[in-house]
């Protein structure tokens, strides 16, 4: 079941790349680049919103993923001109860096997880989560406002001034980024009715959509848990939670507790030391002493045996008989 989900994805993601980089071509083509970035058409502007929105959550979401901030620092600004093209070829390629054991398990998790012993913004959890709450409020009410003054200004977004290639081609740009925000509300969601409300919520509204669901997971965070744990459902997240916190609280949050620990190993170690040369001091004097050692053990067995007495000194017994 896992590896037919991982071939699926694959594919259409795969597919997605070619699509959109095929539609920007055609629409760079015939209408040139300064058209399709139009400021004075507005719901050219509500489009580009919405846009960035959906795509600067794929775009935090493979800065984390990327435990080298070169790589992120080059992804940024490609991803940011590029659109949905490089987003799509980017997840198909972490769904092909699975193992066969990865596939087999929990693909979505593997994929969406960073391969490191530590989350960096694990250390600040609770600032990490406010800030986020509030730049993610911020662009929700950003998307709604301007999508609500564009509606009463302009009208309907559906009349053939509007509908451009440009416009097309950039509303297109956007399902895809909604396409791959669905896939992981799917994965994320326990149950299939909720998991239809948010897509079809993210179908409808867009960005807006986006900014609530995104805003209530964060709420769902305890304080324990990291700003990352929100890419994760219920059972990777308890579990990526408890390690994390076990080893930020072992090597970050009171490294006076781990030299504590270090110092009581190297004194128990030298202590076993100490015990395990005066074993073998005690050893070797007895083994010196054997001889004096049987010197006093001989009478003790001749009072406890008087037969052994008897033979050992015959004149001894005698004289006892005679008392």
């Amino acid at each position: 079941m896992a590896a037919s989900v991982v071939v699926a994805l694959k594919t259409l993601f795969i597919l997605l790349a070619l699509t959109m980089t095929a539609l920007a071509v055609w629409a760079i083509g015939t209408h040139g680049l300064a058209a399709c970035v139009d400021l004075t058409s507005r719901w050219l502007v509500v489009t580009l919103i919405n846009f960035y929105i959906n795509l600067g959550v794929i775009l935090a979401w493979m800065v984390y993923k990327e435990s080298s901030w070169i790589k992120a620092a080059v992804l940024i600004p490609v991803v940011l001109f590029a659109g949905s093209p490089i987003t799509s070829a980017y997840v198909a390629l972490q769904f092909f860096k699975l193992s066969p054991e990865e596939s087999s398990k929990d693909p979505l998790y593997f994929v969406l997880v960073r391969h490191q012993k530590k989350d960096a913004m694990g250390y600040k959890r609770g600032h990490s989560v406010l800030i986020a709450k509030i730049i993610i409020c911020a662009l929700g009410c950003l998307m709604l406002g301007t999508f609500i003054y564009v509606l009463i200004v302009d009208g309907s977004p559906f009349n053939a001034s509007v509908l451009s290639r440009c416009m097309i081609a950039t509303t297109t740009d956007v399902y895809f980024c909604i396409v791959t925000v669905a896939v992981w509300i799917a994965y994320k969601e326990s149950s299939w009715i909720s998991a239809f409300f948010w897509i079809l919520s993210l179908l409808c509204f867009g960005g807006i959509a986006t900014c609530v669901y995104i805003l209530r997971e964060l709420f769902y965070l305890s304080p324990q848990q990291p700003l990352s744990a929100i890419l994760f459902n219920n059972s990777n997240k308890d579990l990526l939670s408890k390690t994390e916190v076990s080893a930020t609280d072992n090597s970050v949050v009171n490294p006076s507790l781990k030299a504590i620990s270090d110092g009581l190993a190297t004194e128990f170690g030298s202590r076993k030391t100490l015990v395990a040369n005066w074993q073998r001091r005690i050893s070797n004097r007895l083994a010196t002493d054997s001889r004096c050692h049987k010197l006093l053990k001989e009478p003790l067995d001749s009072v406890a045996n008087p037969s052994l007495m008897s033979v050992a000194n015959p004149s001894l017994m005698s004289s006892l008989a005679t008392k």
